[in-house]
């Protein structure tokens, strides 16, 4: 969706709006598709980080119907909204938890770092926060909730609107017991996410921001980002499932031994380095690079790349066999000896660019 859409839906689900407000909200949204464009965000991504048209009439109109006041100026003040949410607004946070078996993080205009608890209890900071800020951290029946929302009053009637959404202004941090062995979900509008160092099943989604993953160890993870760059170095022996996407950044991935991977970005370069491929690997750049290095492979392998390069290094005689279709306008070298016997094959095609096949 472009912005000349997105701004045309809102206007007209806005009808019934006082006209002074509903211009109001125009110009905040222009401001933000201004914001995101001078970070390098594509007016779809700026759409979709927005939510959607119909979504924030609905807010407008709840709000304005209800007529909430806003909170008062307090620290640590909670209330009712509309009698069934409870939301907490106040300063920075550092609190420590016990009986953590799932981590669950919403956060919006905050950056979250993950690194390892040095008492083995979880422990959550948050800082940068004012008091129009909702910032809570809480253990429900084992699942830590944490949400980060940056907001600003637009109107006397108590719409808050999320106002920086493309400037990470807060920090959260949650240090986490070395054995963990649940789920880290978090999903944040903008800002980087980086994790040192700790364990716990993955599931991270952001926006706008780049996701930096180092000496991580699980079995499986899902990580995506809609504008940002991906780099993760595993510790674990093998990860089972491995999904990397971004829709405008590069992707460096780092492991031992994989039995399902797969890598897409829309509009730059995908890196893998695996020991062992010992299951279907996919790699696919729309405009990018894509170079997979592997010591062994007893897995599929498909590599795909709409106007970049494919660059490929593995053992000379791979354990697969090969189906490299030469590229359009580029040049295919093969250096390999496959196995025509193999139940595995390794496919790699290019639109544009050249593709090379490389004995380690």
């Amino acid at each position: 969706m472009t912005k000349q859409m997105f701004v045309h839906e809102l206007r007209v689900a806005l009808a019934q709006v006082d006209s002074n407000v509903r211009d109001e909200i125009i110009a905040d949204i222009s401001e933000h598709f201004t914001e995101g464009a001078a970070q390098g965000l594509s007016e779809e991504d700026i759409c979709r980080s927005l939510g959607q048209p119909g979504t924030i009439a609905a807010q407008v109109l709840e709000e304005q119907g209800s007529q909430t006041s806003p909170p008062p100026q307090e620290n640590n003040y909670s209330h009712f909204d509309n009698g069934f949410t409870k939301k907490s607004y106040g300063s920075d946070i550092d609190k420590t938890f016990t009986g953590v078996n799932q981590v669950t993080a919403k956060l919006s205009a905050s950056n979250l770092n993950l690194v390892p608890s040095t008492n083995g209890e979880f422990r959550v900071t948050v800082t940068g926060c004012s008091d129009r800020d909702e910032c809570s951290a809480e253990n429900v029946n084992g699942n830590l909730i944490i949400t980060v929302k940056r907001t600003k009053q637009l109107f006397g009637f108590g719409f808050l609107f999320n106002k920086s959404i493309m400037n990470a202004g807060i920090e959260t941090t949650i240090y986490v017991p070395a054995q963990f062995a649940g789920g880290i979900d978090t999903k944040s509008t903008a800002g980087n996410v980086t994790s040192t160092g700790i364990s716990g099943e993955l599931n991270l989604d952001t926006t706008a921001g780049n996701i930096t993953i180092d000496r991580h160890r699980c079995r499986s993870a899902r990580i995506r980002t809609a504008a940002g760059n991906v780099r993760v170095a595993l510790a674990s022996n093998i990860v089972e499932h491995m999904t990397l996407d971004t829709g405008a950044g590069s992707i460096d991935f780092e492991a031992n031994e994989t039995r399902s991977l797969s890598i897409n970005t829309g509009a730059g370069e995908a890196v893998a380095r695996v020991g062992k491929i010992g299951g279907d690997t996919k790699m696919s750049s729309g405009a990018g690079n894509v170079l997979l290095t592997a010591k062994d492979v007893e897995g599929n392998i498909k590599l795909t790349t709409g106007m970049g390069s494919i660059d490929v290094y593995l053992p000379a005689n791979v354990n697969c066999r090969i189906a490299a279709s030469r590229p359009g306008m580029g040049s295919l070298d093969n250096q390999l000896t496959g196995n025509p016997q193999s139940p595995y094959v390794l496919r790699a095609s290019s639109g544009m660019g050249s593709i090379h096949l490389k004995a380690l």
